[in-house]
This record gives C-alpha cells, sequence and structure tokens, in this order.
C-alpha cells in the first residue's frame, strides 16, 4: 500500500570526487535497502535534486544509466517507476530531474515540469491502489480518528483489547467482532500505528477466552 520517493541530490552523484560520488550512490542503496526489506512490494520513484545545478541533458542521462548499471540486480529494480512524460517530451529517464527552487509554492513563478510530472504519477499510482477504491463504514473511519486522538493527545502507546472493544461499539459497531474485525484492517492495511499494531498483537496472543 505504499508509494516511496527517494530522493538524492543529482549534484551530489556527478561530482569530481569519486568517494564523494560513491558515498552519494551508497545514499541511494541505503534507502532501497530498507524498502526491501520493509515494503518489498512499495512502488518507489526516484527524483534528483538541484535541477537548476545540473540542468544538461547529457548529464542526467549518465545519471540514468548510472542508476541502471548500479541497482539493475537489485531486489527493488522491478519496483521503481520511470517517468512516462516530462511535460510533453518522452525522457527515457529512470527518474525526476527537478528544480528545487520552482516547487510550484510560490504563484508568481511557474512549477517545474518535473515536480508537476512527479504530483501526477504519484495520483495515478495511488488512484489504482485497492486500498483507496476500499469502501470502509463512517463508523470504523471516526473510531480510527478517536483512536489516534488518544495516542496524541493523552499519550497512551497502547490499549487493552477490552478498553477498545468498549470503545469501539460506541461508533455503530454492531459487535465485538465487528470491532476485532476493523482493528485487524487498520492493522493489515495503511493504517497501521503504533497503538493499533499493540492492540492487534493482543488481539492474537494475549487476550482472554
Amino acid at each position: 500500500y505504499a508509494i516511496y520517493v527517494v530522493v538524492f541530490s543529482m549534484e551530489a552523484v556527478t561530482q569530481k570526487s569519486e568517494h564523494a560520488r560513491e558515498q552519494a550512490w551508497e545514499f541511494v542503496r541505503h534507502w532501497l535497502d530498507s524498502i526491501a526489506i520493509n515494503a518489498p512490494e512499495a512502488h518507489i520513484l526516484l527524483v534528483g535534486t538541484f535541477g537548476d545545478k545540473v540542468k544538461d541533458h547529457l548529464q542526467q542521462e549518465h545519471i540514468s544509466k548510472e542508476i541502471h548499471n548500479r541497482f539493475c540486480k537489485h531486489y527493488c529494480f522491478p519496483r521503481i517507476v520511470k517517468p512516462k512524460k516530462i511535460g510533453s517530451e518522452e525522457t527515457g529517464l529512470r527518474f525526476w530531474p527537478v528544480n528545487n527552487t520552482l516547487s510550484g509554492s510560490n504563484p508568481d513563478e511557474p512549477a517545474d515540469r518535473s515536480v508537476l510530472s512527479l504530483q501526477q504519477t504519484i495520483s495515478e499510482i495511488s488512484a489504482e491502489m485497492d486500498h483507496v477504491k476500499m469502501r470502509i463504514p463512517i463508523g470504523w473511519l471516526a473510531f480510527y480518528d478517536k483512536l489516534m486522538h488518544i495516542r496524541r493527545e493523552e499519550k497512551r502507546p497502547f490499549m487493552l483489547i477490552h478498553e477498545t472493544v468498549k470503545l469501539g461499539l460506541t461508533f455503530s459497531m454492531e459487535s465485538e467482532h465487528e470491532v476485532k474485525l476493523c482493528l485487524r484492517m487498520w492493522y493489515t492495511g495503511c493504517f497501521c500505528t503504533t497503538t493499533l499494531c499493540l492492540v492487534y498483537l493482543t488481539l492474537n496472543g494475549l487476550s482472554k477466552k
């Protein structure tokens, strides 16, 4: 259920110092390794910053080839999403080269085309995810919001299962079974939090039968 945007500096990976370049690429590998361990099925978008400094398309193509050569055998490589188009151009790059100074936050300046393409791609991928299309009872959403409020405002890292069930029944849920079903859905879906994970562990091992 995840989309990861791995951001690196184009300026760093094109430095003259080989050591500095290797450090910059090792930063990218570190995050790809982390994603492979924690979210192996996630979509990954690579974003190169400092597009105002590294403007030359040949340089950007060289970076794209480096990405392929360095990571083509990495577990995550098939999950890396390539830009279809940036503006009206098909670039063939494996990453989005962005100009940080043109993020689109300033209404007096046009947004960088890569930033717009990146935003559109994230929206398109998100729209196709199963959990986005999922229909969820309004009471379940309100219950989730309440749990997050308790965690945030009352500084409670976990809740006992009987407390959670009692609370869930106040949100139009008809039975203890429905409350537990709701909790399992939050845990296995995209809304997993410390609070809900601990509740779920209680559900599966520590509750009285």
